[in-house]
């Protein structure tokens, strides 16, 4: 008599334990999402994002209807994913707008069948049209089961991001030889890991770094440099700064040694600043038009690319520089510099005494400092 209670009471527990699982799975809630949730272009004309389905019982039929900006992005196409298609074959219908920027994706199982759990729903394709960012929202999503019945349903939203690249070109009076610059800091092995402007007086606030070994796969880079964006002359429209790395040719690149340097602005235009660490800081003479791709704002070829009276040094060769000297990048070259540099002679690896980037303080860089006395940077306050 004890052991049937025991049995008894084993079942109904057993009961009760079945009752609990599928009161849960009856209450889960499918979700559709964007994939990645948000992406970050550098150089593509087209992206594509997934939307994917988690959690869900006995699909059917989708509707999902997304809006996004299209003076960023343009709708190319749209790509049926595996997911429904577990369950038979399907149809696929796209309804994208040509009036506004939305797009309508619908899809069903052919035939009385559906399917369970996770995975892709469709791929969406953009092409690249401008600068600046845009959220696919999804604003609406419909699932149905074999019945016509509406299956719960939550729904996040993604983003893309299409940054402004800045495509210049400059040359730095110390380094300079005939038509390009030394990389005698690169092969020597004295260029920092991480940019040296957090300190006075650029106090940049900027993470940018590079692992070990990559200035050894990269033997054509200079230094680091540090680009500004103003919307304006002066230093109140500042809207933005970036470290990246100057080539020997005078390409100024992101911290991939290749790529344009990126910012998170929208396009328009914009004031170039650029400053180095014992050279006197130039602003471009007006302002130019940047988008995600831009045409190259050359300061080498013209005195008047940079703003006011003779604020580059001539080269030869009908090109043009940034001055060299000033090692403690006051703006002014002066008799601190000098003292300076003789301070720090005969010193070898990375330092602002250095001015002509030979990887040695010596007579050389006096000489520089010298020669360009009482050169001041003309970029206004």
């Amino acid at each position: 008599m004890k052991r049937l209670f025991i049995t008894k009471r084993f079942i109904k527990w057993a009961i009760l334990f079945s009752l609990i699982i599928f009161t849960n799975q009856s209450k889960a809630q499918a979700n559709v999402y964007v994939s990645p949730a948000t992406t970050v272009l550098s150089g593509q004309s087209t992206v594509t994002v997934d939307f994917m389905i988690e959690n869900v019982t006995n699909i059917h039929a989708y509707s999902v209807n997304l809006i996004f900006n299209d003076s960023v992005l343009q709708y190319q196409a749209a790509t049926q994913g595996p997911f429904l298609s577990m369950g038979g074959g399907t149809t696929f219908l796209t309804r994208p707008s040509l009036i506004i920027d939305s797009i309508e994706v619908n899809e069903a199982i052919l035939g009385l069948y559906s399917t369970s759990g996770s995975g892709k729903l469709f791929s969406i394709t953009f092409n690249v049209l401008s600068a600046g960012s845009t959220t696919i929202d999804v604003v609406e999503v419909d699932l149905r089961d074999i019945d016509n019945n509406n299956i719960p349903v939550t729904w996040s939203s993604g983003e893309v991001i299409v940054p402004m690249s800045v495509n210049l070109k400059l040359f730095l009076q110390g380094p300079f030889n005939l038509s390009n610059m030394s990389t005698t800091l690169n092969s020597s092995g004295y260029l920092p890991l991480n940019h040296p402007y957090s300190g006075t007086p650029w106090n940049y606030t900027g993470t940018e770094s590079v692992s070990p070994g990559f200035f050894s796969t990269h033997p054509n880079i200079v230094d680091w440099i540090l680009i500004e964006l103003r919307t304006g002359i002066n230093s109140s429209s500042i809207v933005e700064r970036k470290a990246g790395f100057v080539l020997s040719n005078g390409i100024i690149t992101g911290t991939d040694g290749v790529s344009p340097l990126y910012f998170n602005q929208f396009a328009g235009n914009y004031f170039i600043v650029i400053y180095h660490r014992n050279h006197i800081p130039i602003i471009s003479s007006s302002s130019a038009f940047w988008d995600y791709v831009s045409s190259q704002y050359d300061f080498t070829d013209s005195q008047s690319k940079a703003y006011g009276v003779n604020s580059m040094v001539n080269l030869g060769g009908g090109y043009y520089g940034f001055p060299a000297g000033d090692s403690d990048g006051s703006g002014t070259v002066n008799a601190a510099d000098r003292s300076n540099t003789w301070n720090q002679r005969n010193l070898s690896g990375y330092y602002g005494t250095d001015v002509d980037l030979s990887g040695s303080v010596n007579a050389a860089d006096r000489s520089t400092v010298w020669n360009n006395r009482n050169i001041s940077t003309q970029v206004p306050n």
